[in-house]
């Protein structure tokens, strides 16, 4: 060792010297001579050590102290854990929070819930569709789980395809309460189904729907995700045990503010959360934050892992509702083979690489004609995507482990897959059904709806729902409503997406919302939905209002049709608008029936003028009288009421009422609009 040896140290002039310079027989003599200096004899300290010593514990004793002392620390974290509890009563994350509207009686998916998984307070969460905690009695009650395509991105939500399997489940079953449940997250995978499952139960679902497995190996914890991905399985699942802790969610929360939130930019939700820096180059998708860059080849251990993982998942997850006796329908996975190249790479762009065959494939479908063998062809096709190493879709091998575990669980196979073949141009599904990569269009997620609508039918867990009620695709993708405002804000969040990784390499990326101009009133508003700025309900609500005061009733009743469609159900608001929009472009019957859902959510005077009006339409004066008068004695003191009365009057030939009602506006409120010109209109000539 350094220095000579341990304990020795080399002096100035050269010599080694010991640290203790005593010799041994000298250092024993002067602690003797110590000891007596202080007064003790050697034989004193001796008696005194002997009697003052504490008596030897005995077995049980030191194992009652030791646990005393194990047990400790997990005392105070308890008593933590209860504080904690105490003096948050939210219940930290959990998959459903009271709605901050209503009764108390609703809830809605919570949004904060993706904290659990990605660990960031922007995280990406279900669709806020308000729906009763207590299921209704005689209530069908389906909830669907999955990833980005059941969330419905990049749609409205009046275009999700649980939204539409609702349309199509409340036609068959006319008078029955029909709840489809949309708690599809995007960017999650298999952990999420896994980590909600119990609290889905707690629902009272009468059945669940999976459709997943795209996000697999970048999704929120996936194998190769820059959110918790790489860790092994066991460490995932304790993980998400210690987030139901108030004390792990403490520390997550910690954790994150000390690293600061992900980058904003797109999400599969919002799709931007008002990101640093928005409108420059700067500005990321979800997918680029969420996705570790490392190629994923055909076959590797990160490939077979991600496999593992989906596998294990989902058996889990169907596993947990078989125990519950709830049915399960498990969808099979599709995806853009045609029309979607592999993704940006340079390990696809290598010889015989998955580019290769996507080009060969794409050569062969220009004579498909004269090959005429459309299942090899899109085989090529289906092995391009499956060797692509940027794994935004699920390889073919997914398909097998739903239908397999399906099979092991007693849960339904879903063949979506086999019907987006059917449907697609010469068998090979492309951009005629889906928006890019993954994510179907709205006739998509129409016929996505239809295939689950179709294995209920065919499971035979709707034994006395009227099939044969059931309409055609159009007419299910004609009431989802789509405006122009709609169209808009989908192409608008799908360019911001494939404008940058993984569509384009990372050196050919931009900010295409910082660079587009909107071109009128209508783009602007769907460019600002596209971009966060404003949510949908509230810009579809501002349209609507800018139509109806521009004299445009119709295009008015067409952005309120949408919103009725999502509109949470105790709003009586947003149904009555709908009326009068569609009273005001001529469409009596329509306007009569929203008028109706208006008013058995709660009745209104501004109701009771509208009906009025309808039944004036119709060229009922006296029906219009009597109604308003109804209307007066239920709200005596409405100015308003009294008002459209004395119009009603004077239109029945009664000038002596209508003067009465006009002066008894006149006395309650002076300033109401028009009243002035209207008394002039109907004073007797002086």
């Amino acid at each position: 060792m350094r220095g000579g040896g341990k304990g020795n140290r080399k002096s100035a002039d050269g010599s080694h010297h010991a640290k203790n310079t005593l010799p041994h027989d000298e250092r024993l003599r002067d602690t003797a001579n110590n000891d007596t200096a202080t007064g003790v004899s050697r034989d004193d300290a001796a008696d005194d050590t002997s009697t003052a010593a504490a008596p030897e514990l005995t077995a049980r004793k030191r194992a009652v102290f030791l646990a005393i002392t194990l047990a400790l620390p997990l005392l105070l974290l308890a008593l933590l854990e209860v504080g904690l509890r105490v003096f948050d009563r939210s219940g930290g994350n959990p998959l459903v929070v009271e709605a901050p509207f209503g009764d108390g009686s609703y809830v809605i998916a919570n949004p904060q819930v993706g904290v659990r998984w990605f660990g960031t307070a922007n995280a990406p969460s279900a669709r806020v569709e308000p729906f009763l905690l207590r299921k209704p009695e005689g209530a069908l009650r389906v909830i669907a789980l999955g990833e980005s395509s059941t969330y419905g991105f990049p749609h409205p939500p009046t275009a999700s395809f649980p939204r539409v399997l609702s349309d199509m489940l409340r036609d068959v079953q006319p008078g029955r309460v029909v709840e489809v449940i949309n708690l599809g997250i995007p960017a999650t995978n298999s952990w999420t189904l896994r980590d909600i499952a119990g609290e889905v139960l707690k629902l009272e679902p009468d059945m669940v729907l999976v459709y997943a497995g795209h996000n697999e190996y970048y999704g929120a914890l996936g194998v190769a995700s820059t959110a918790g991905g790489g860790a092994g399985s066991a460490l995932v699942r304790a993980t998400l045990a210690l987030q139901r802790l108030r004390l792990g969610q403490l520390v997550q929360g910690i954790v994150s503010r000390l690293r600061g939130t992900a980058p904003g930019g797109v999400t599969e939700q919002s799709p931007v959360e008002g990101s640093p820096g928005e409108g420059s180059a700067a500005v990321a998708t979800y997918m680029e934050t969420i996705a570790d860059q490392e190629p994923i080849e055909l076959g590797d251990d990160t490939y077979v892992a991600g496999v593992r993982q989906f596998r294990s998942n989902l058996a889990a997850t169907l596993s947990r509702f078989r125990e519950a006796g709830v049915p399960v329908l498990v969808g099979s996975l599709t995806s853009n083979i045609r029309d979607q190249p592999p993704l940006a790479s340079p390990a696809n762009d290598l010889p015989g690489a998955a580019r290769e065959v996507y080009e060969s494939a794409m050569q062969r479908l220009q004579h498909a004609a004269v090959a005429g063998d459309s299942a090899a062809l899109r085989d090529l096709f289906v092995r391009a995507r499956d060797m692509d190493v940027v794994r935004f879709r699920a390889p073919s091998v997914f398909d097998t482990v739903v239908m397999d575990v399906a099979a092991r669980q007693g849960a339904v196979y879903v063949p979506v897959r086999e019907r987006f073949v059917q449907e697609a141009s010469g068998g090979i599904p492309g951009s005629n059904l889906f928006t890019e990569h993954v994510h179907p269009d709205v006739r998509g997620q129409a016929i996505l709806a239809d295939e689950f609508a179709s294995a209920i039918r065919n499971s035979g867990l709707l034994a006395d729902a009227q099939w044969e009620r059931r309409r055609s695709l159009d007419a299910y993708v004609q009431e989802m409503g789509i405006t122009r405002f709609d169209s808009l804000l989908t192409a608008h969040t799908i360019r911001t997406v494939t404008s940058r990784w993984p569509f384009v390499p990372v050196a050919d990326a931009r900010d295409y919302r910082g660079t587009y101009e909107p071109v009128d009133m209508v783009d602007s508003l769907a460019f600002l939905a596209s971009r966060g700025g404003v949510n949908w309900l509230s810009a579809k609500g501002m349209l609507a209002d800018a139509f109806m005061q521009s004299g445009s009733p119709a295009a008015a009743a067409a952005e309120y049709a949408g919103i009725v469609r999502e509109a949470p159900p105790m709003f009586e608001e947003p149904r009555r608008r709908y009326a009068e929009a569609l009273l005001r472009s001529g469409q009596l019957n329509a306007a009569e029936k929203a008028l109706a859902d208006a008013q058995r959510i709660q009745p209104t005077p501004a109701a009771e003028i509208l009906r009025a009006q309808l039944l004036l339409a119709r060229g009922d004066t006296a029906g219009t009288v009597n109604a308003l008068r109804d209307a007066v004695e239920t709200w005596p003191d409405d100015a308003a009421l009294h008002f459209q009365l004395s119009l009603a009057y004077a239109l029945s030939g009664d000038m002596n009422l209508a003067r009465s009602e006009a002066l008894h506006v006149l006395r309650v409120r002076r300033d109401f609009p028009g009243l002035v010109e209207w008394l002039r209109t109907i004073s007797p000539e002086q």
